[in-house]
């Protein structure tokens, strides 16, 4: 594996911990966290969008 694939690898693990801190535990139980996209506006600025989908659960 490359350098550059494993540094973006740790770039999004650490995003998806930085989501796991900013959604209430709560949220987790019902929604999986499959994907997260950031956006650069300049140096100063990043949005972050963290994309959720439903859990069935059997006990819902």
């Amino acid at each position: 594996m490359s350098f550059a694939k494993i540094s973006y690898l740790c770039f999004m693990n650490m995003f998806e911990q930085l989501a796991r801190m900013v959604l209430h535990k709560e949220i987790l139980d019902y929604f999986d966290i499959v994907k997260i996209e950031t956006e650069e506006y300049n140096n100063d600025t990043m949005s972050v969008t963290i994309h959720l989908d439903e859990c069935m659960n059997a006990y819902l």
